[in-house]
């Protein structure tokens, strides 16, 4: 029998109590759509392995199951990396994602690809801190000086505007790229945030991802998030009485499926005396120390 890797990927084995948070964000949502169709983005902020990838899944999952007129897209840029720029990719998952919207004349997919050929530049060129924090900050204003690239926004929001469906937008494992690839993820989303009917929820470790921005922007850098999410949920680190539950669930189903007995006064000893809990900071270590 095969050892349970991914138990939290199920709202029913939700183990850290997210899934009642999910169901919480999911309205709202679904509650912002239901006076605006104004685009927007929120972030899911929580140290490494605190669930973040199991949290964003639960919120597609209930919005989807509050919603049947919601579409979900999951996209994690750090594994296409390396095959272009962060923009590109993003531009053609998006295109990818809206390939059916639209007709032959008004194709979303191509719309949204001649996107990518204009925003070249800004890769190309040596484009200092400050400049590339005031196109966050003034990203429409650089958009009004190429009306090309405003007609293409606005044939975008249109069909999108017009159509019945709401598109949620998953951006995970932010907090695996490097500097220069975080500016360039938040600089595409800043660019593409306000499409109608469209949310983007996108999940990192703020530490890191703060770290990363104080680089370029010294202490602007919260600023510069403030600028492109309009809320953020932060989930709370796990608190040590639910990874000691988690730890002994984990052992139990290790014992039923390879038909083992371990002494549970022992373990429980070296537990809470040995120092054995101080070696699990998140369910991520547990998995990995258990397999």
């Amino acid at each position: 029998m095969k050892f349970e890797t991914d138990s939290l990927a199920k709202p029913e084995n939700d183990k850290l109590n997210r899934n009642f948070l999910a169901q919480r964000i999911a309205e709202h949502l679904n509650g912002h759509w239901s006076h605006s169709s104004e685009g927007i983005s929120i972030a899911i902020t929580g140290e490494w392995g605190s669930g973040k990838s199991t949290m964003v899944d639960y919120i597609s999952q209930a919005a989807k199951s509050q919603n049947s007129f919601l579409k979900a897209h999951y996209f994690s840029p750090w594994i296409f990396q390396k095959n272009g720029s962060i923009r590109e990719i993003i531009l053609i998952e998006l295109a990818k994602f809206f390939n059916d919207l639209g007709t032959k004349g008004e194709s979303i997919s191509k719309e949204i690809q001649k996107l990518i050929k204009p925003f070249a530049w800004i890769k190309k060129m040596n484009a200092s801190a400050e400049f590339i924090y005031e196109f966050i900050e003034h990203s429409n204003n650089f958009f009004a000086e190429d009306k090309s690239l405003v007609e293409i926004k606005n044939r975008i929001d249109n069909v999108l505007s017009k159509n019945e469906n709401y598109y949620l937008v998953i951006i995970d494992d932010v907090d695996r790229l490097n500097k220069d690839q975080v500016i360039e993820l938040f600089q595409t989303i800043s660019m593409v945030s306000n499409f109608s009917r469209v949310i983007y929820i996108v999940a990192y470790d703020r530490e890191i991802i703060t770290n990363l921005l104080q680089l370029e922007y010294g202490n602007r850098a919260q600023d510069f998030l403030e600028k492109i999410f309009l809320v953020e949920f932060n989930l709370p680190k796990i608190r040590k009485e639910v990874m000691q539950n988690i730890f002994f669930q984990n052992i139990t189903q290790l014992e039923q499926l390879n038909e083992l007995e371990f002494d549970r006064k022992v373990l429980e000893s070296i537990w809470n005396y040995g120092g054995l809990k101080n070696y699990f900071n998140n369910y991520r270590d547990i998995k990995r120390y258990i397999i």
